[in-house]
């Protein structure tokens, strides 16, 4: 809750630690590159139903780089239940989506150095779609992220899965003024479990969990974990050619 990590190093690591602090950027880098192949940037997303308290974890960990949902102010529609909207509001909401997700995933692959906090992947609306229209939301998700020749990816990440009570959840929905009944809030964690794969993939049980342990082990994970990349693209692109088979 205080943004502290407590480090305890032997002599050798101590040294060690003093030695990269005093190194310049370009030369940490070189030195990731070489150790594991990537630069040294490290991509938490976070995902789970509405109500799983996603964007609260994100503003609790300001020590990290934070990535919030949207780039751009939401629109109205955006508060509304998904199967609530007509065909022409499911079409305006899905177009503004996938643009945010896009440009931030932009903006993600631009960063060099760091540890990042990000409020969902471009893989969550998939979760809100029925599962006969998911494989072509998909396609679709995936020529935004990817579009004509510019050869983007998804920026891989380690996936925090957050899965709650759904009685719970939807109470919290209630809170903000919105409606999502248990039953709803139970089908959108089923598909969101349903769209990722398992590898590089934590959950996160938050029942009876209150806001500052659910942070505690959310850092847990962050700091002293296994950082095991899951490959979104490659998931986003099975999703978008190969549901139907």
């Amino acid at each position: 809750m205080f943004n502290l990590v407590t480090l305890f190093l032997t002599s050798e690591e101590i040294a060690g630690l003093g030695v990269l602090l005093t190194m310049e950027a370009n030369e940490v880098r070189t030195l990731a590159e070489n150790y594991w192949g990537k630069p040294p940037v490290f991509c938490y997303y976070v995902t789970g139903s509405i109500g799983a308290g996603k964007t609260t974890a994100v503003s609790y960990l300001q020590n990290l780089q934070a990535y919030r949902e949207w780039v751009d102010p939401p629109p109205p529609l955006l508060s509304k239940r998904f199967t609530d909207l007509t065909s022409d509001q499911k079409r305006e909401v899905d177009e503004w989506i996938r643009g945010q997700f896009a440009q931030r995933n932009v903006n993600l692959n631009r960063e060099h150095e760091g540890i990042f906090f990000i409020d969902r992947s471009p893989l969550d609306p998939l979760a809100f779609q029925q599962e006969e229209e998911r494989q072509a939301a998909a396609r679709r998700m995936r020529d935004a992220i990817s579009p004509g020749n510019s050869g983007r990816t998804i920026c891989p990440g380690h996936v925090i899965m957050l899965r709650g009570d759904p009685r719970e959840l939807s109470a919290r929905v209630r809170e903000r003024h919105k409606t999502a009944e248990p039953d709803y809030v139970e089908r959108l964690q089923e598909a969101t479990k349903a769209i990722y794969p398992q590898r590089g993939v934590t959950y996160l049980d938050i029942r009876d969990l209150g806001l500052a342990e659910v942070v505690r082990r959310i850092s847990t994970i962050i700091h002293f974990e296994e950082y095991v990349e899951c490959d979104l693209h490659a998931r986003l692109v099975e999703l978008a050619e190969e549901l139907s088979q």
